[in-house]
């Protein structure tokens, strides 16, 4: 953006996407028996899994991490530059510990899951954010923000977001043996989480950070609310 231009982002992203799409073929045809893809059909499917309490409120945490993602990626770079002062190049540079945590937890998380029961880690991922969400409180009221503050936290939220996201993604696809429908729903539901979070931010009268506080705080708290009482029922 800095140094090309934001028209630039687009081709790097188009690349992006070939080379995703190439890479589709290394993958191997697991369909066993064939689907109709009649839309009334697909819609029958679709509603079948609304009713699959397990597969909404695993993808609902899911969406935890889809929200974290979409609403800093809209609200970061606002607060970066008016409140922080930084330059393009430099909240790129800044992100990057977001993405490395992201990746590094991600890889651990795999490594864990050989020793570590699934819903373990995902519960001590859950409320480890908690603290995260404290130091950005502290932040917004603190008269002295600075960027290693700010980014160092949301590292932590992306460090344990990425096991979240991998547990809760983990058991949404497997609460269905419609796999195929199973994860297109589950997608659907932390979409439209993260769609509806990014459009709220822009209506909230507060400042950028404030809004983006209160989406991730308020979220966390109602699907954790939502994940207890439907632990309690059962």
């Amino acid at each position: 953006t800095q140094y090309l231009g934001w028209q630039d982002c687009f081709w790097f992203l188009l690349i992006h996407g070939v080379i995703i799409y190439i890479l589709t073929w290394q993958f191997s045809e697991t369909l066993k028996t064939p689907q109709s893809l009649q839309p009334m059909y697909l819609l029958g499917n679709y509603i079948n899994l609304l009713k699959n309490s397990d597969l909404i409120i695993f993808s609902l945490i899911a969406g935890l991490s889809s929200i974290l993602l979409y609403s800093f990626s809209a609200a970061a770079p606002i607060y970066s530059e008016v409140t922080l002062h930084l330059s393009p190049s430099s909240y790129g540079y800044w992100n990057i510990l977001n993405m490395a945590a992201m990746c590094c937890g991600a890889l651990l998380c795999s490594k864990l899951l050989e020793y570590v029961e699934a819903k373990k880690i995902l519960v001590i991922s859950l409320f480890l954010k908690i603290p995260c969400f404290i130091s950005l409180v502290f932040l917004y009221f603190s008269h002295t923000p600075t960027a290693i503050w700010f980014f160092l936290t949301t590292m932590a939220l992306y460090f344990f977001t990425s096991f979240v996201f991998a547990t809760a993604t983990f058991f949404a696809t497997n609460a269905s043996d419609d796999k195929a429908n199973g994860s297109s729903m589950m997608s659907f539901v932390f979409l439209v989480s993260a769609m509806l979070s990014v459009i709220i931010i822009g209506y909230l009268p507060f400042s950028i950070l404030a809004a983006f506080i209160i989406i991730l705080v308020t979220t966390y708290v109602f699907i954790m609310l939502i994940s207890m009482k439907s632990s309690l029922y059962k």
